[in-house]
């Protein structure tokens, strides 16, 4: 068998809903003419491996009913989150570039093509990040509605999707680099992720779910790989967890805990927790330290008087300080770029 181009990673639990249109959209994707059609025997321009967490609906019956002679299985007994499922795939494929793809995302035809075709004009970068709408699920409708165009870091070391919530207009119809790749449909070089690699991890386990994705955007940067925001490529995404209008405004962000269900807030602060003590150079702290501050102690107040269980995530980052500060020095210590390099991203 052939070393497929491309290899679709898609780790599903409990996506019976989606996975139709999901596999639906990967399988109508346009083939390059000098490569043979997918076949189950030969797969010259992509791959398909779907690692299932645990699912306990018809998310495996639909797709072995309807896909088996064109996809590869893997179940997991149980749940292992999003970093260690996509790891899994990534370890048991052989693709050149490999698509980090979420069950409720549905691709435009051109989106391998194109940003396969990028990768390979472009050795530097390390991933490519469409341009993602909105998909509304419920009515069925591909939205003019911006979902995320990759992410952006901010002076308080808060990170936002880029142009969330806002309509098309054109603004955005330009390639450029971003500091960035959301992980719901991102093309990734296999090469670069060999380089970053930590432990046999490519993301970061210890995240389980959520902003793994900006760990991984965080350490191709200071490898000095580019992250990319290629308009040409289009995809839509329905995503689970709504940010507010504008996730920057301190009304949104605390709307948007609300409606988070609890132990994703738990993660999401945790984890942010850890980016802090893996990634923020002295040099950022020092720049930025009245946003720092600021920013962590509003949060902090907040969450006391409304989800004060979400602060024992500090517990947790107490426990696993030692790891954490081992995983720094080894980013520390292999960094290609100085960390003022990083403040040229801040928004």
């Amino acid at each position: 068998m052939k070393q497929p181009k491309i290899s679709v990673i898609i780790a599903t639990w409990n996506g019976q809903s989606y996975i139709e249109h999901c596999l639906d959209s990967v399988f109508a994707q346009s083939v390059p003419e000098n490569f043979k059609d997918n076949t189950k025997e030969s797969y010259p321009f992509f791959e398909v491996l779907v690692i299932d967490n645990g699912s306990d609906d018809n998310t495996l019956k639909i797709i072995k009913e309807k896909y088996e002679d064109k996809v590869n299985i893997v179940k997991n007994k149980t749940n292992q989150g999003f970093a260690r499922g996509y790891n899994q795939g990534m370890h048991w494929t052989s693709g050149r570039y490999l698509l980090i793809l979420n069950q409720d995302v549905v691709l435009d035809k051109n989106y391998l093509k194109e940003t396969a075709s990028f990768l390979d004009a472009y050795p530097k970068v390390a991933a490519v990040n469409g341009k993602v709408y909105q998909w509304n699920f419920a009515n069925k409708i591909k939205t003019d509605i911006f979902d995320s165009l990759g992410i952006d870091i901010n002076k308080n070391f808060q990170f936002t999707n880029i142009e969330e919530n806002k309509k098309d207009e054109g603004q955005e119809s330009e390639i450029r680099s971003i500091f960035g790749f959301t992980a719901s449909v991102a093309l990734i070089r296999r090469a670069a992720l060999l380089d970053v690699e930590y432990n046999k991890e490519f993301f970061d386990e210890d995240f389980f779910s959520y902003k793994e994705d900006i760990d991984l955007s965080y350490r191709f940067r200071w490898r000095n790989w580019d992250n990319v925001y290629l308009p040409t490529a289009v995809a839509y995404h329905k995503r689970s967890i709504k940010e507010g209008d504008d996730a920057r405004a301190n009304i949104a962000v605390a709307k948007n805990y609300k409606q988070k269900p609890k132990f994703i807030n738990y993660l999401s602060y945790r984890n942010h927790l850890y980016l802090m003590h893996k990634n923020i150079g002295i040099n950022f702290f020092i720049n930025n330290l009245f946003y720092i501050i600021w920013y962590e102690l509003k949060k902090i107040i907040y969450l006391l008087f409304t989800h004060p269980k979400t602060l024992t995530a500090w517990l947790e980052f107490i426990r696993n300080r030692s790891k954490l500060r081992e995983k720094r020095k080894y980013i520390k210590n292999n960094r290609k770029i100085n960390p003022k390099g990083i403040n040229l991203w801040i928004k």
